[in-house]
């Protein structure tokens, strides 16, 4: 995506701390840059002299809209939100497995690292790279047993056909659950959770709608682990500090997420990026 003509919303809403040319102690939320051209275009584009922080926010369809005033009204929320305390640089724990769906959870990543400002923590059962149903290739960067849930906000599985379920994922899921942070899993991701038990306490969605003899051989002709009575057929479910999804509804699945995380100050602010990602 490239910057919208005769934007600017970027060089007027946010502050900005770092030195700029004819601004050497930055600029306040709202004020207009004095690199801004009459047609709000920057002096500065290209040249080595623009801050870095400018060169590093790029376009994007969450931040800019269809229109000016939508990237303008988004800025100020997000500055907003950084100034109250909203947005904080926690940390986000993503497990990962060979063959994991991960078009599924990196929409939620996204929102997660670059509009809510967490870092994104990828773990395994072993530090091996991973590769993924989708062809890319990730590198984790601790081990699922020595992963803490005190060093985490929340913590995301992705759905895929992994029969593998350790002791330790399931501790660590507990931990998580007990603690009050958030765990979210999509598509088979919730059966981790089911067998870690915290399904029996909460409503729950997952693309397993049945037990079926195929679902048993892919899983190590394993029993059902899902509490059926607490199931709703329906595309994401939250409920306390869960999240749920089925796997067509990953950008509802990240939307909630980020919800839950402050991303959207009023219920008509997160219908509005809904449609406006959707394209309803």
């Amino acid at each position: 995506m490239e910057c919208r003509k005769y934007c600017g919303a970027c060089c007027i809403a946010p502050s900005i701390s770092s030195s700029i040319p004819g601004m050497p102690k930055g600029k306040p939320a709202g004020v207009r840059c004095v690199q801004l051209n009459s047609d709000n275009s920057c002096r500065l584009f290209g040249l080595p002299e623009r801050p870095k922080v400018c060169s590093s926010l790029k376009p994007s369809k969450e931040m800019c809209g269809e229109s000016r005033q939508f990237a303008l009204e988004y800025l100020y929320k997000l500055e907003e939100l950084t100034k109250s305390g909203g947005i904080n640089m926690g940390k986000i724990l993503v497990f990962m497995y060979n063959d994991m769906a991960d078009f599924e959870i990196t929409y939620a990543t996204h929102l997660l690292g670059h509009e809510l400002s967490k870092e994104i923590v990828p773990c395994a059962y072993e530090k091996n790279t991973i590769k993924s149903k989708g062809g890319l290739l990730f590198t984790p960067i601790i081990t699922v047993a020595k992963a803490k849930a005190d060093d985490y906000e929340g913590f995301l599985i992705p759905g895929g056909w992994n029969p593998v379920v350790k002791t330790e994922i399931l501790d660590l899921i507990k931990a998580f659950y007990t603690s009050g942070k958030l765990v979210a899993a999509i598509c088979a991701g919730p059966r981790y959770l089911a067998k870690a038990g915290i399904l029996d306490d909460v409503k729950y969605t997952t693309s397993i709608v049945e037990w079926t003899q195929a679902r048993r051989e892919a899983f190590n002709n394993e029993d059902d682990p899902f509490p059926r009575e607490n199931f709703i057929d329906t595309r994401v479910v939250r409920d306390k500090n869960v999240i749920t999804s089925k796997g067509i509804s990953f950008v509802d699945f990240a939307i909630e997420i980020a919800d839950y995380f402050g991303m959207f100050k009023e219920a008509d602010d997160k219908e509005a990026f809904y449609d406006m990602i959707t394209g309803k």
